[in-house]
């Protein structure tokens, strides 16, 4: 039972740096197009997630949007695994106003 308990503490936790850093890798060649590179869109009509839109919604969600496309931006099931969508999901988090877990912050364009 220990270690069910401890399986699902890891499963919920904040995301890992390292899936932090492999999804800002993913999110600057498939996503930072559109999206810019710290979340301020460059393409009209995209969400603004540096103000915060689309943060209330769940990675469930956030998934669906990315596999499946949505508007104007196409889907990426083709493109991307599901972990891949996950790591852009752990770095896309990080864009979003005052969400970052502590040294996580890493929408910085110098890393």
């Amino acid at each position: 039972m220990r270690g069910l308990v401890v399986f699902f503490a890891l499963f919920v936790a904040a995301p890992a740096a390292a899936d932090v850093l492999i999804g800002r890798s993913l999110w600057m060649t498939h996503c930072s197009g559109c999206h810019g590179e710290l979340g301020d869109p460059i393409v009209p009509g995209t969400p603004d997630i540096s103000r915060g839109v689309g943060a209330d919604s769940s990675n469930r969600d956030r998934m669906k949007i990315i596999r499946n496309g949505s508007g104007i931006m196409p889907p990426y099931s083709e493109y991307l695994s599901d972990d891949d969508m996950g790591e852009i999901l752990a770095y896309m988090v990080t864009l979003y106003p005052q969400s970052s877990p502590s040294g996580l912050h890493l929408a910085d364009p110098n890393l």
